[in-house]
């Protein structure tokens, strides 16, 4: 059945999903959004080795619903050094097992899984042989963002717990706490008003702003000028006359909430340069 002019697609919940899934609302608002984020952990000890294989052919008829989240689309094991191949893979929805022979004799490079609550969190997940784990995601909200990190490493530990004890050489793996490699978020301000050019020259000699990316002024190309926030850091505000905000590269709220302060302070800036 065709959808008709202006009918907004029905959303989907995501491949293998079981149940009732509520999408996240993802609306740019004048309200902080977080877009995505990526976090590590790392094991306490440099000594820990994974065994991989019989860690992924052990959870072979469990890799379902955990602790408020779901095992989605497919778990797969990949071979060192050959990105975007696989040695393995468990397709979640079918229930069937892909076996790539070609790699069986290879080393294992990393397990990769992805999860989904019910509530729009979706993350993705890399298990290294090293015990490190690399998590990232989207559809959190900012109130929520420090508790929802800290349940999804718990649904994962109490998930594991026994598999880092079996299949670890180090026996039981402790963790360091989660560290906040990246948040992006997004909102929405009224649009700019004035001269876009000359407003963009007095943002630039802004005191609050480290340096500045102009945009290119051309018919067709980007109007949002980039604004560096610290120095020696990519974290950035990018935005536009039409008052769209995407604050990218920052590693806590504290600091996108700042930025929100400097966006702010830069758009009441004085036109003239």
């Amino acid at each position: 059945m065709k959808r008709k002019q202006g009918e907004v697609p029905a959303k989907r919940p995501p491949y293998g999903f079981k149940g009732v899934y509520q999408h996240f609302n993802y609306t740019r608002t004048s309200e902080l959004k977080i877009q995505c984020f990526v976090y590590m952990l790392t094991p306490k000890s440099e000594d820990v080795k994974l065994n991989l294989k019989d860690f992924f052919n052990s959870n072979l008829t469990d890799f379902s619903y955990f602790e408020g989240f779901q095992f989605i689309e497919s778990v797969v094991l990949k071979p060192k050094g050959k990105l975007g191949e696989y040695y393995k893979k468990y397709d979640i929805a079918n229930n069937s097992l892909e076996t790539n022979d070609k790699y069986c004799d290879r080393d294992i490079g990393s397990m990769t899984f992805k999860l989904a609550s019910n509530t729009g969190t979706k993350v993705s997940i890399f298990l290294y042989p090293n015990g490190k784990m690399k998590i990232s995601g989207f559809g959190i909200e900012v109130e929520n963002f420090d508790t929802c990190i800290k349940s999804i490493w718990e649904a994962i530990q109490n998930k594991f717990f026994f598999d880092f004890m079996l299949y670890s050489s180090d026996g039981e793996v402790n963790y360091n706490e989660p560290e906040i490699c990246n948040i992006n978020a997004t909102y929405s301000i009224e649009p700019i008003q004035g001269n876009w050019n000359q407003k963009c020259g007095a943002i630039a000699k802004s005191p609050h702003i480290n340096r500045v990316m102009m945009p290119t002024f051309e018919i067709g190309r980007s109007a949002a000028i980039q604004c560096y926030i610290y120095p020696k850091r990519k974290s950035s505000a990018v935005f536009d006359p039409s008052g769209n905000v995407h604050l990218l590269g920052f590693k806590t709220i504290d600091e996108l909430k700042k930025a929100k302060e400097i966006v702010k302070s830069t758009i009441e800036t004085p036109d003239t340069f």
